[in-house]
């Protein structure tokens, strides 16, 4: 893993940012963070909190991915709060939808999307991939919980910010 500083992730949080840089060394869940700095292993839940379970195992519980992300929240200074598809945010929000591949309470992928202040939903299909407004059938993402992804099912959503200096 390239050694990223904590500090370095917070001040590069933009999620109003249309032009990034590493597009191509990036996966969705540094697109729905709002995080333009490559990393090939750094952009799982919890590794940027100091939890590496997820990259290091195949499949994992759903509770420990939500864990994961909760640390990661901290450790980048987010509020969050749990919301649901169509909830509307403020000016200093951003929302995010995770989706997962779940099977008997054992998932083997996650996926994150984000809202944008259209009120369209975008996500990254993967590392290589370019951001998309679409969803697999090849329809535009209004809601995350009513849209067809072949291989992970909606699971929530969340409202993010960041928190002010202290």
């Amino acid at each position: 893993m390239r050694n990223i500083k904590i500090d370095d992730l917070k001040k590069s949080i933009d999620v109003s940012k249309r032009e990034w840089k590493n597009i191509f060394s990036t996966n969705c869940y540094a697109y729905a963070l709002g995080i333009d700095i490559p990393n090939d292993d750094i952009y799982f839940p919890g590794i940027i909190g100091g939890d590496k379970s997820l990259i290091l195992n195949n499949s994992f519980c759903y509770s420990k991915l939500i864990q994961n992300l909760i640390l990661d929240f901290n450790a980048l200074d987010l509020d969050y709060r749990e919301s649901s598809s169509t909830d509307i945010v403020s000016d200093i929000e951003w929302k995010i939808a995770l989706l997962v591949n779940e099977n008997k309470g054992i998932c083997d992928e996650f996926h994150f999307l984000r809202q944008h202040e259209s009120g369209i939903w975008y996500h990254k299909p993967g590392w290589i991939f370019p951001v998309t407004n679409l969803d697999d059938a090849g329809k535009i993402i209004t809601d995350p919980s009513k849209s067809h992804f072949d291989y992970s099912s909606y699971k929530g959503c969340y409202v993010l910010k960041k928190k002010r200096n202290r």
